[in-house]
C-alpha cells in the first residue's frame, strides 16, 4: 500500500519531466493496485493474519468519528443540491 501511495506522490511531482508512457501506465494500474492493497488488508484482518492492524482498525475510539463521517456523507448531497439551487 505504501508503494501505491509513494508512486502517486512521484506522479504528482510537477518538477519531474512528464513521460507519457509512465503516465499511461500509472493511470491504467493505480486503481487496480489500490484495490488489491485494500482487499489484502481486509483479508488479512479477517483471517487473523495482522492482529495489530486488526486491533487498531477495530478500536472503539473510531466509533464517534465513523458516525460523524457517515452523517456527513448522508447530508452532503442534499446540501449540495440546495446550494446549487440557490445559485442558479
Amino acid at each position: 500500500m505504501t508503494m501505491v501511495i509513494l508512486t502517486s506522490l512521484l506522479y504528482e511531482n510537477k518538477s519531474m519531466p512528464s513521460d507519457n508512457m509512465l503516465s499511461a501506465l500509472f493511470v491504467s494500474i493505480h486503481c487496480i493496485l489500490w484495490s488489491i492493497c485494500v482487499a489484502y488488508v481486509i483479508y488479512t484482518c479477517g483471517t487473523g493474519g495482522a492482529p495489530v492492524l486488526n486491533g487498531t482498525l477495530s478500536w472503539k475510539g473510531w466509533l464517534p468519528i465513523s458516525k460523524l463521517t457517515y452523517q456527513a456523507y448522508l447530508i452532503h448531497l442534499p446540501l449540495l443540491e440546495y446550494i446549487s439551487g440557490i445559485h442558479t
